[in-house]
Formats: structure tokens, C-alpha cells, sequence
């Protein structure tokens, strides 16, 4: 069972996404989750709000990076991450990092969109 006390001896990690704002149908999309703390060597958690993704990943140093090699709707929402690490035989898990937003460009979709109905016609 996960208390409160296992909470704090850790910050919060930073999350960024790269490529900024609006992303292209099929573009890659890298996800960077990074902590600053004396504890490293743990790993890193990418979770999607309200979706069934979760991935885990080992830092390199104090971060680590995410990808989505090719950009669809499934990818499209709202990621954070967690930072768990082993300290004395003791695991510590930070609480969630704030959310970024991965938003596909209305734009690029009303493409895909004009292109599935001149299929259909």
C-alpha cells in the first residue's frame, strides 16, 4: 500500500513535449518527463488521461523520453508522469507532473476527412 509518506522525499517531474502545440496525422511526437533530484537511476511512468496507455521507461540521468512514432487519433489527449526510484531498499514514487495536451491539427484532419469521402463516391 502506497502512503503519503512515500511521497516525500520527491519533487514533482517536469514534462514537455516536442513538438510544441498542434501536431500532423503521422508525425512523430516525442514525450520528455524529467525530475530534479539527488535519486536517480529510477524510472519514469507516461500515463494518458482517460485512456488505457501506460508506459514505463528507465532514466538516462535525470530523464527520459517518450515516443509516438506516428501520430493518430489514438494518441490524441492529456499525458503526466510519475518518477519512482529505490532508495535504502525503499520505494519512493512522486506525485503526477502537470499535463500536456498532444492535439492533432484540425486542419491535417479535414485533409484525411475529404480524402476517405472521395474514396466513397
Amino acid at each position: 500500500m502506497i502512503t503519503d509518506e512515500d511521497y516525500m522525499s520527491l519533487p514533482s517531474p517536469n514534462i514537455s513535449i516536442r513538438p510544441s502545440g498542434m501536431v500532423n496525422w503521422g508525425q512523430k511526437v516525442d514525450i520528455i518527463c524529467s525530475i530534479s533530484t539527488q535519486h536517480l537511476g529510477g524510472e519514469f511512468t507516461l500515463i494518458k488521461l482517460f485512456g488505457y496507455f501506460r508506459e514505463r521507461k528507465s532514466a538516462v540521468g535525470n530523464s527520459a523520453t517518450f515516443t509516438i512514432v506516428q501520430m493518430d487519433f489514438s494518441r490524441e489527449g492529456d499525458y503526466f508522469c510519475l518518477y519512482e526510484t529505490l532508495v535504502s531498499n525503499r520505494t519512493f514514487i512522486s506525485k503526477g507532473s502537470t499535463t500536456v495536451k498532444v492535439t492533432l491539427d484540425g486542419k491535417d484532419l479535414l485533409k484525411i476527412n475529404i480524402k476517405v469521402n472521395i474514396l466513397f463516391i
